[in-house]
């Protein structure tokens, strides 16, 4: 059974959220593409900084947290929203914009409660689809530097399997 998802930053200890199962509202996790060594994970950098984010920040994999990047993310009723280290969440999800299609570059934004656009499943093959749109989280050519796009949804490419991981107090 698939799972909806919304996304938060933190740090602690990391274990395994069992495939298929619902995720509680308050769970912190982290998203790593299944698709190199390194296990890059999803991200989203503060285009402003310290400022904090803004309408359209990208989406990118990286090998390791970085300054004013969120590799963490909250999961709340389908939504995949980020926050910053020390800070509530911004506000800001996951979004597919109004004319999804193969590759649209997802980005962050404002949070609606109930947007389609802002709808994720996550599927124990690992892809996280925009809910009921038969489009996928794909990292770009398979190169996690190229970043990621929505393409359509394939079963078996690695390209868009992705490992939810919660994260538990230490």
């Amino acid at each position: 059974m698939p799972t909806t998802l919304l996304l938060f930053i933190a740090l602690a200890s990391a274990s395994p959220v069992p495939e298929g199962s619902l995720l509680p509202r308050t769970v912190v996790n982290t998203i790593r593409w299944r698709g190199d060594a390194t296990r890059n994970q999803l991200t989203s950098c503060a285009s402003a900084g310290p400022e904090g984010s803004r309408n359209g920040d990208r989406l990118d994999l990286i090998p390791q947290p970085m300054r004013y990047c969120g590799t963490s993310w909250y999961l709340n009723d389908g939504a995949i929203g980020t926050a910053w280290p020390g800070a509530p969440f911004t506000g800001r999800c996951i979004d597919s914009t109004l004319y999804p299609g193969n590759g649209v570059q997802p980005h962050m934004w404002d949070c609606y409660a109930g947007a389609w656009q802002q709808s994720w499943t996550h599927h124990a093959n690992g892809q996280i689809e925009l809910t009921g749109r038969g489009y996928c989280l794909d990292v770009r050519d398979g190169v996690a530097s190229n970043g990621l796009q929505l393409w359509e949804c394939v079963d078996g490419n690695i390209n868009q399997q992705f490992d939810i991981v919660a994260w538990t107090p230490p």
